[in-house]
């Protein structure tokens, strides 16, 4: 599949990109290679807003990004691309107050 643009509904709060359950991020990446599971993935691009809420300054909401995917297991993934027209991204923290991007997950991983 050629490079696409999706949505990324977004739970970590605490992330800059953050902006009313969406990520303002261009391109985000994916981690977790050898992931088998959901909480084995994570966001990458997660940067902690130091609890300033959108603290990038984006204003868009909802928009088109990028998702570089380096879940080889995952079946949306083709070739470190998303096939998904949009993911879901979480954390694993409480209330999503989230220190490092080991914290996410692509919880639209499936086998």
């Amino acid at each position: 599949m050629n490079s696409q643009t999706n949505k990324v509904k977004c739970g970590v709060t605490d992330c800059a990109y953050y902006n009313e359950n969406y990520c303002t991020a261009n391109e985000i990446k994916i981690g977790g290679e050898n992931a088998t599971t959901a909480d084995a993935t994570n966001c990458e691009t997660f940067v902690n807003s130091g609890n300033m809420v959108n603290s990038c300054g984006c204003s868009a909401k909802g928009g088109e990004t990028k998702i570089c995917c380096q879940a080889r297991e995952c079946k949306h993934n083709e070739d470190s691309k998303c096939t998904l027209s949009g993911i879901d991204v979480s954390c694993t923290c409480a209330s999503c107050d989230c220190s490092s991007h080991d914290q996410t997950f692509c919880s639209s991983f499936k086998l």
